[in-house]
């Protein structure tokens, strides 16, 4: 169970990007040449253009699946490890009407939601944020990352909640603690100080 790395659309912006990004950069080239010519704000609008589009490249390049863990491994060791993962997909009784990013999917060492491969060590709380009639669902992790895995009916808040913490029992929080946890991440300091190595054994589940 993998996600594909680049979709079709983001390929195309990917591309589109890397261009301007080069279309951009021969401009500025030929401004550096004249640099008398032109004021600082020229110079400073085109190195912030330039800036925001690496940003959106790095972005773009980075797949959604590795957000969790793209700091401790590649996409083609997220490929090796996801082999020898065996997945179940979770089941919620909701009368109301749910969105989810992705099936919420949970192996021995992994958990797959909102379209991300999350280690199931690095998994502290869940948080919640209203909106209008739903409550949107994030969970936090170690590294301090807080990623959406569902929009629910506020009125199905609690049994959705009730459920996760069931199938995951790494999840604690209560449905107070849910909506005070929003915005609220913890950084555990510790998990900054652990190498690739140590980090695959602990929180992988890998023997290295």
């Amino acid at each position: 169970m993998i996600t594909e790395k680049y979709t079709t659309q983001r390929k195309i912006l990917l591309i589109i990007a890397i261009l301007i990004e080069v279309i951009w950069l021969a401009q500025y080239a030929v401004i550096l040449t004249q640099l008398a010519s032109y004021s600082w704000i020229v110079h400073f609008n085109f190195l912030t253009v330039l800036v925001v589009l690496g940003f959106i490249i790095h972005y773009l390049y980075i797949p959604e699946s590795l957000k969790v863990v793209k700091d401790k491994i590649s996409y083609k060791e997220l490929e090796e490890i996801m082999k020898d993962e065996k997945y179940h997909k979770l089941s919620f009784s909701l009368t109301k009407k749910a969105y989810l990013p992705s099936d919420i999917c949970l192996s021995k060492h992994w958990a797959y939601m909102g379209k991300v491969y999350i280690p199931r060590k690095m998994i502290t709380r869940l948080s919640g944020q209203e909106s209008r009639h739903y409550t949107i669902f994030y969970v936090q992790t170690v590294n301090g990352k807080e990623i959406r895995i569902g929009d629910v009916e506020t009125e199905e808040a609690k049994r959705f909640l009730k459920a996760l913490k069931r199938q995951i029992p790494e999840i604690k929080t209560t449905p107070t603690e849910l909506y005070e946890n929003f915005g609220k991440v913890l950084v555990d300091d510790d998990y900054k100080q652990l190498s690739r190595e140590q980090w695959k054994e602990e929180y992988a589940g890998l023997h290295v």
